[in-house]
């Protein structure tokens, strides 16, 4: 009979578990009207993480909507705001926007978020990103 090692799976699943935490978050994607499949990107802020984003068509723009939660233990009091930036398929600035959030204290880790949404007047060719910054 074969001898398992414990801490060594224990590790091996500890890891795993990590990174999916830490990348399996950050990327995302949109499917938008007529084929266009557009990447979601949110990047890493301390003490703060994006959660449930959507970008969705409306007219001739999209409308990006998401929250912004907590990793801390107590409140998170920092101002600041979220800078959008559609990214086309060969790495250019295609447009930007500014979103606050709402409310501007983020209570602790486990609770409610703060709320942003912000309409871009472009619909971006398929293959484009759209990422998030909070600043």
């Amino acid at each position: 009979m074969k001898k398992v090692d414990y801490p060594g799976v224990l590790l091996t699943l500890t890891l795993a578990a990590a990174l999916v935490g830490v990348f399996g978050c950050a990327a995302g994607r949109a499917d938008l009207a007529g084929g266009v499949t557009i990447s979601i990107e949110r990047v890493y802020s301390s003490g703060v993480y994006f959660h449930a984003v959507q970008v969705r068509q409306e007219g001739g723009g999209l409308v990006v909507s998401g929250e912004l939660k907590s990793r801390r233990t107590s409140a998170f009091t920092e101002g600041g705001h979220i800078d959008i930036a559609v990214i086309g398929p060969g790495g250019e600035v295609i447009e930007e926007a500014t979103a606050a959030y709402a409310p501007r204290v983020l209570t602790r880790r486990g609770h409610r978020g703060s709320y942003f949404e912000a309409r871009l007047p472009v619909v971006p060719p398929d293959g484009s990103s759209i990422r998030l910054v909070r600043h």
